[in-house]
């Protein structure tokens, strides 16, 4: 727990992981969390690399990230398993965070069954800079428990009293990033799949080729949703367009 191996600089280093299996916990804290991380400035970060025979698992709030504060690109983030398990770990790369101008990285997931469990893998841009692609190939992606996939440009942060209609909405004058997934099935359960806009720039585009079965669970308290659109019907507030969803599926 707590465990931490970040590699930030006005240049970011790189970072290659290799093994049979791999664990990243976080813990309850709000503070300290386990991570893997490359904070960039002036020039492009590197390349977040990990590839293990097995398993690479993120729980309790583990993250593995990439962000640039500067004019650099935050770097890419690529992972190759036999399975992913993010229960409630997070995969992401930032861009605009404290006036950073670069693009967020791609990130690129070749794993044969990916389990997103109350996590997150998200691309985002706050600025002038593109927030990055996110591809996902293999033969199973299941998203269940507000899980999301999200390659947004901007964010919406909720006031002191937890409410976002008190809180700051802050919208970039990047593109939203582009989602492939290339899976044999997908299955959505109280989640989202979003490349939206909240700003000047225009959402992605967002690609679904699932050559088995898609499905998709829904109730009127947790809904799932595929959305490339201005960001969750804040229309008022985005300025930027929507993009295109396409699907294909047996």
């Amino acid at each position: 727990d707590n465990a931490i191996a970040d590699v930030s600089a006005d240049r970011a280093g790189e970072i290659y992981i290799r093994g049979g299996n791999f664990l990243l916990s976080g813990s309850d804290s709000p503070v300290f969390n386990s991570s893997i991380c490359g904070v960039t400035h002036e020039s492009d970060g590197g390349i977040i690399d990990i590839r293990m025979r097995e398993a690479i698992r993120l729980t309790d709030s583990g993250k593995i990230f990439t962000r640039t504060t500067g004019k650099g690109n935050s770097g890419n983030i690529s992972l190759f398993a036999d399975s992913l398990t993010l229960d409630t770990g997070r995969i992401l790369t930032e861009s605009g965070y404290k006036s950073g101008k670069g693009s967020s990285g791609d990130i690129s997931l070749n794993i044969r069954e990916t389990d997103i469990r109350g996590g997150m893998i998200s691309t985002n841009t706050l600025n002038t800079g593109n927030a990055g692609n996110i591809s996902i190939s293999g033969d199973s992606l299941q998203i269940r428990e507000h899980g999301k996939i999200v390659a947004d440009n901007g964010n919406i942060y909720v006031g002191e009293d937890g409410m976002t209609t008190s809180g700051d909405i802050i919208g970039g004058k990047g593109a939203s990033g582009d989602i492939a997934l290339n899976v044999n099935r997908l299955e959505m359960d109280a989640s989202a799949i979003s490349s939206n806009t909240l700003g000047d720039g225009p959402g992605g585009n967002i690609s679904i080729h699932a050559s088995e079965s898609v499905n998709i669970s829904s109730s009127q308290e947790n809904i799932s949703a595929i959305s490339s659109d201005t960001y969750y019907g804040l229309g008022s507030q985005a300025l930027g367009s929507g993009n295109g969803i396409s699907q294909k599926t047996p």
